[in-house]
């Protein structure tokens, strides 16, 4: 018997301790052919601040995040860094002048020239400072060796134009950030580890360029105009670099549910995040702003509190209270709301739960109903009129769930007659994507503690639910179409996953932890979280060969690509009572095998990798005798 190691997760009574399962894997499904691989690790991506995860995004260049009651613009900066160098005369343009000391840069023409420091960094993290004397056309940054010094294409170099407010990464405009004019200090702060230049002016965070892998990195200035010169500081600095922390007033009743948006029209770009009772946008730069609009539902008289969720649709905001009311902004204006900028979900009795968007639609789910809308472009009250054919009697048992990915809609819903599964929605299709056992899993828990994302990980679609309460974490894959678990160590104890909240930022996937405040960074070359070990573990159905007849295994194959490590396996013949000792298969061996075992009627294997090492298992092959 060839028996498949891939499968869907098993549980007879909503605990996952006796059926099968896939634990901290992917599964992979060719026609006839699968296999389960290691998921993969998570590296330490840096320190933001010690307090429970609300929120994490990327915007405008930049992570941003929300810790206990503190809106972060990034993760905290390194304490140490590189600082002593100067300019190298032996290493710039003809018309460049370097005087005090070799710190400050003055062009001679009009033409463009550029110069490096003596020194280079291509690890830890560097910081130095450029005080622009006279303002003119100038570049500010980072580059390699390779950077051309009288060309003026930043195409080896990541710098900031202070005129425009442009950056570039290696020839590539990235972005536009805030101006700077004469007199302007600017702080240029390279952490290599992250692999990002973070930006000041006047010690205020202005935005960011993400660099491409890890190269060596020069200090550089550029300058294009016989007026323009700076001095730089590569020790006695003015100010420390860090990051925005802002505290966020909230009462002491409040439970904390952020969720956030992103809009606004070309040129302005707008953050809003919100709990039960405020909400707070922020601009391009800046701290958050609360919105103190008293028509606004967590600043009317009584306040109405909201539910989990943000919406920007069509230059609107979008939030809905407990009551099933959808107020909406002005448009692209977070600040300014109206009373009678309102619509009610009202087709089925129940409280209002959570709010999103599939499509081009606005979703209000209840309790026992979900109800999307539509920009109908009333000109008087809301924006919004319902879908009438949208209408649907299943609704949400916890808005913590609710995600939205691409098009899609994913939460754990409820109905009366049926309890507890996992929908999708996409525009006002919906499909049920959970199994009978992963209902019995979502029914045994009391869903008071919920966090939910969804990532793309090496070309799969996941939906990740962490059920706290349960203590576990489960994994929907939508390219396979199978439930896992995943699971993490919290010391030597395993645990539900403890990184909970997700973003991609420059290409990085991230995960942001409950408590500690450090966000991680999913490393596909790493079998590791942060150095602790991932319990890679399969459980097989129970395995009778279509009778209760006693029988004999001469041999028991594990098939899966060569490693230069082991697997280890064991087997229970009463249900997951009782169970044999480990026994750990080599698999650089041609056949990794166990031979002879006591006779059995009905047997599930267990196959358990702890190394950090890439494994791909396809099956297991058994030898049987009655």
């Amino acid at each position: 018997m060839r028996i498949p190691l891939a499968c869907n997760l098993a549980s007879r009574d909503g605990q996952v301790d006796q059926d099968a399962k896939v634990k901290n894997a992917i599964c992979e499904i060719a026609g006839q052919d699968s296999s389960v691989r290691k998921r993969p690790g998570m590296s330490d991506y840096g320190l933001v601040k010690v307090g429970t995860a609300q929120m994490l995004t990327a915007w405008e260049g930049a992570v941003r995040l929300v810790i206990g009651d503190t809106y972060c613009g990034g993760p905290a900066l390194p304490a140490s860094y590189t600082t002593s160098t100067t300019y190298n005369s032996s290493d710039k343009a003809a018309n460049i002048t370097l005087t005090s000391g070799n710190l400050k840069v003055t062009a001679s023409s009009g033409a463009y020239g550029g110069v490096r420091t003596s020194g280079s960094v291509s690890s830890g993290a560097w910081y130095f400072e450029t005080t622009i004397t006279t303002v003119g056309t100038m570049q500010i940054g980072f580059a390699n060796s390779s950077q051309s010094l009288t060309a003026g294409n930043a195409d080896n170099a990541f710098v900031y134009y202070p005129v425009t407010g442009t950056l570039y990464a290696y020839g590539s405009n990235v972005g536009t950030i805030a101006t700077a004019t004469s007199g302007d200090i600017i702080g240029m702060f390279w952490d290599a580890t992250l692999k990002v230049i973070y930006i000041f002016k006047n010690n205020t965070y202005i935005g960011n360029i993400a660099t491409l892998g890890t190269p060596t990195l020069y200090g550089y200035i550029a300058l294009n105009a016989a007026t323009a010169d700076v001095t730089c500081r590569y020790t006695g600095f003015t100010y420390t670099p860090s990051l925005t922390q802002t505290a966020l007033t909230v009462t002491a009743a409040n439970q904390p549910m952020w969720s956030a948006a992103t809009g606004g029209t070309a040129g302005t770009s707008y953050l809003a995040f919100a709990n039960k009772e405020y909400l707070w946008y922020v601009g391009v730069a800046g701290a958050p702003t609360k919105v103190t609009d008293t028509d606004y539902p967590g600043n009317m008289t009584p306040a109405r509190q909201t539910v989990p969720g943000i919406v920007y649709l069509d230059t609107y905001f979008f939030v809905m209270d407990t009551a099933g009311r959808i107020y909406n902004s002005a448009s692209n204006d977070p600040t300014s709301w109206s009373a009678l900028g309102f619509i009610t979900a009202q087709n089925e009795n129940g409280a209002g739960v959570a709010i999103g968007k599939t499509k081009n639609y606005v979703v209000a789910f209840k309790e026992y109903s979900t109800e999307p809308f539509y920009d109908a472009a009333n000109p008087v009250g809301s924006p919004l009129s319902p879908v009438e054919s949208g209408f649907f009697r299943i609704g949400c048992a916890s808005g913590a769930s609710v995600v939205q990915w691409d098009d899609s809609l994913i939460w754990v819903s409820q109905s009366r007659s049926a309890g507890r599964a996992v929908h999708r929605m996409q525009g006002i299709e919906n499909q049920k994507i959970s199994t009978p056992d992963i209902d019995r899993i979502l029914n045994a828990d009391d869903l008071a503690t919920v966090h939910a994302y969804c990532m793309r990980l090496e070309g799969h679609d996941l939906y990740v639910l962490t059920l706290v309460t349960s203590n576990i974490t489960l994994v929907y894959d939508f390219t396979s179409q199978l439930w896992y678990e995943w699971s993490t160590l919290d010391g030597s104890t395993e645990t539900y996953l403890k990184q909970v909240k997700y973003t991609n930022f420059a290409g990085a996937d991230l995960l942001l932890h409950e408590s500690d405040g450090h966000l991680y960074q999913v490393d596909p070359d790493l079998h590791l979280d942060d150095a602790l070990t991932i319990n890679t573990f399969i459980r097989t159905a129970r395995l009778d060969g279509g009778d209760l007849g006693k029988k004999k295994i001469s041999r028991a194959r594990l098939i899966g690509d060569y490693v230069n490590d082991t697997v280890s396996i064991r087997w229970s013949d009463d249900d997951s009572q009782t169970f044999s000792d480990y026994y750990d298969l080599t698999m650089t061996l041609q056949e990794p095998e166990i031979r002879r075992s006591k006779a059995f009627r009905r047997r599930s294997y267990e196959v358990l990798h702890t190394g950090n090492n890439p494994l791909r298992l396809t099956a297991l092959e058994l030898e049987v005798s009655k």
